[in-house]
């Protein structure tokens, strides 16, 4: 008996051997199906070893310049991704010119929304019935701004995207507004229940966002205030200076907690809580420090599901305390999500350090510190699969294998069961066949979904607006 289980162990560790160090140290955190998929994708000669990615340039007008991070992101770190991607995995050993599995080179965050369309409608006849990837740093990826399905024509390609959305739960739908731009009161009717992640395609990835930390190696000294567990505040949060109608998650919270609030400040009985660092703003400054002297920091859904402050919490070494029900956090069918954060409900906000308090810290510290380079990405230097890439195309692989045929005018998206009441958006899903047709500027589709019309267009840059015909 004693011998078998050697022989066992033995196989365990010559299999783990194999694997990328980072990879190595989240083990223990990885669902038990993904594990033995990982091993077998990283076992001597196996997948790893062959499965290659080129980057399709064909909707940039050429190859990009220089594949230098710096120079390819325009905008803010946190939409850097769809720039990041591409220039790592030129980089690493996975990429060949002559690859089958293509990302697309694409930067939409910089343009008008319908380059996407006129992308993806130029790829498909030049390489008819061929499925791309696409990695989109918008924030609701193949969908526009509000949650509505710009075209179905891209569920039938894969997205890296850091807007992850559970194929089950709570529909999220931002009305568009002439008066407000995309910042409009949150509805439930303004487009049909299409799902914007499939979980199945697209693979959910942190955003990549830390205080800045980006432009430079990962930091030595930063790493090791990540790993002291020693912190003042039980949890920290800011809800931002900026404060449309869509943040009512973060708006509770500061209506509760926030001393800075003016209708806290005005009752001068109200006390707050001493072991909560919460505030209505925070300056760039004081919220990095605060990241650093907090056990758990709030990860609160704001216009969408997802929000760079998840990154900025791990790369802190701060346990994420998450309150957005609808986001499916990154690589969440690899990593067991509960052995390093805390799910929240919208319901656990009046008790909040009550909640907080239950969880036991000092072991989803220490989990999350075997994790946490998963969580992010190196973006100057050698690519040394130390960081997020070797999940990412490991996911891209396993995706890759389950290809889904596809007829021109036709896609297959996640809806809402025919039979589920019109006012019940915590649902289900089921696969549904649906016919659209795009205009070849890109700027609206029409599409049925179960005998109704509807004809979705790109009012503004970021905004779709959706109606029946």
């Amino acid at each position: 008996m004693r011998l078998r289980a050697a022989v066992a162990l033995g196989c365990l560790l010559t299999a783990r051997g194999q694997l990328p160090q980072v990879l190595e140290e989240a083990m223990d955190h990885v669902h038990p199906r993904a594990r033995a998929e990982l091993e077998t994708f990283f076992a001597p000669g196996g997948p790893h070893a062959s499965f290659k990615v080129r980057v399709e340039e064909g909707c940039i007008g050429g190859a990009f310049p220089v594949y230098d991070w710096k120079k390819l992101v325009p905008v803010d770190a946190k939409w850097g991704l769809e720039s990041l991607i591409a220039a790592r995995l030129h980089q690493s050993k996975w990429f060949a010119a002559d690859a089958d599995n293509a990302l697309v080179a694409f930067r939409p965050h910089t343009g008008e929304r319908s380059l996407l369309t006129k992308c993806r409608l130029k790829l498909e006849r030049d390489f008819p019935g061929k499925q791309f990837w696409f990695a989109a740093a918008t924030d609701r990826g193949r969908c526009c701004d509000g949650g509505q399905l710009r075209d179905p024509g891209l569920l039938n390609h894969h997205f890296l995207v850091t807007s992850g959305e559970r194929r089950r739960g709570a529909w999220l739908f931002r009305e568009h507004n002439t008066k407000h731009a995309w910042r409009a009161p949150a509805t439930r009717d303004t487009a049909p229940r299409l799902r914007c992640f499939d979980p199945s395609m697209d693979v959910a990835l942190p955003p990549p966002a830390f205080v800045r930390g980006l432009y430079r190696k990962r930091d030595i000294t930063r790493d090791l205030r990540a790993a002291n567990a020693t912190r003042r505040f039980l949890a920290v949060h800011a809800e931002g200076g900026v404060a449309p109608p869509e943040y009512d998650l973060r708006r509770a919270l500061t209506e509760r907690w926030a001393p800075d609030w003016w209708a806290n400040a005005r009752n001068r009985s109200w006390a707050g809580h001493p072991d909560l660092l919460i505030r209505k703003a925070l300056g760039r400054a004081e919220h990095g420090e605060a990241l650093f002297a907090s056990k758990y920091c709030l990860v609160v859904e704001g216009y969408a599901p997802w929000t760079p402050r998840l990154s900025e919490a791990v790369g802190a070494g701060c346990v994420p305390a998450i309150l957005s029900p609808a986001l499916l956090p990154p690589f969440a069918g690899v990593l067991r999500w509960r052995d390093f954060a805390v799910l929240l409900r919208p319901a656990d906000i009046g008790n909040l350090p009550a909640v907080l308090a239950s969880h036991d810290h000092a072991r989803l510290h220490a989990n999350l510190l075997k994790v946490r380079r998963l969580l992010s990405f190196i973006a100057t230097g050698p690519v040394n699969d130390d960081d997020a890439l070797p999940l990412i195309v490991f996911e891209m692989w396993r995706r890759s294998r389950r290809r889904r045929e596809f007829l021109e005018g036709t896609a297959t998206a996640l809806a809402a069961p025919a039979a589920a009441p019109a006012g019940v958006h915590s649902t289900a899903t089921e696969p549904l066949k649906v016919a659209f047709a795009c205009e070849a500027d890109g700027t609206s589709c029409a599409y049925a979904v179960r005998g109704a019309r509807w004809n979705c267009s790109r009012r503004t840059k970021m905004a779709c607006g959706c109606a029946k015909e």
